[in-house]
């Protein structure tokens, strides 16, 4: 069965009269476009048929046939050879874990005696919350000796309120950033019952809008005013 001549031109019809495709055989011959590797094995399965060291596989992209009907012996060739000396991969761990792995770190002996007593604090408090940490705010001072700022806070929300009028998309904004805080977690609405049960010490965190207006998603940014001072005194210095 002469399916390939003399100058290596295939006889398509000939293939598919040998085989009983009927006429399957989407190439009709011409240059290799595209070549298919074994990790595309997906590729190269279906229907077989063999016959004189030839096989028609009736895969995904359709019939297709490949082997030889000429001259099977079988023939080797070394290309080429190469042997190197083993590698060591400690270089490549080295440069991958950079600015990941910790190791033996002598920076607390760098740190400050306020910033050493921080440091402890934060380790000993610290605790685990589902998967996120929770870290309490490393104090100075005792917070509940400072004074009840209320009267200020509210002077101060009344003219925020009064700026955010002006503009309603910086308002918008504005409340939907409130929002989001409640609806991670951040914060949450007191009851009625917990404002008038509740018998320590109160102290007001104000809060104001600062315009990005090179954003279009958030033109305005909530920023907790802890700077603010009440009797002299301030979050900042506790």
């Amino acid at each position: 069965m002469p399916t390939i001549n003399e100058v290596g031109e295939v006889n398509v019809e000939k293939l598919e009269e040998h085989f009983r495709l009927n006429n399957k055989l989407k190439r009709r011959g011409g240059p290799v476009d595209i070549l298919i590797g074994v990790d595309y094995a997906y590729l190269m399965t279906g229907e077989t048929k063999k016959s004189d060291g030839l096989v028609a596989l009736n895969s995904p992209l359709g019939w297709a046939i490949f082997g030889s009907n000429g001259n099977t012996e079988m023939v080797n060739r070394v290309m080429h050879v190469k042997v190197d000396k083993p590698v060591n991969l400690d270089d490549f761990w080295t440069v991958e874990s950079m600015g990941v792995d910790v190791g033996n770190c002598d920076c607390k002996a760098k740190l400050s005696v306020v910033e050493n007593m921080e440091a402890k604090l934060i380790e000993e408090s610290s605790s685990k919350v589902g998967n996120q940490w929770l870290i309490p705010y490393p104090w100075a001072k005792d917070p509940m000796h400072l004074s009840n700022n209320k009267v200020q806070a509210t002077k101060m929300l009344n003219g925020l309120e009064r700026r955010l009028k002006k503009n309603e998309e910086h308002g918008a904004a504005y409340q939907r950033q409130m929002e989001e805080m409640v609806e991670k977690g951040f914060a949450r609405k007191l009851e009625e019952t917990e404002i008038k049960q509740y018998q320590g010490p109160v102290h007001y965190l104000p809060h104001h809008a600062v315009v990005r207006a090179e954003s279009k998603s958030t033109p305005v940014r909530i920023v907790f005013n802890s700077a603010n001072k009440c009797n002299g005194e301030a979050i900042n210095d506790r």
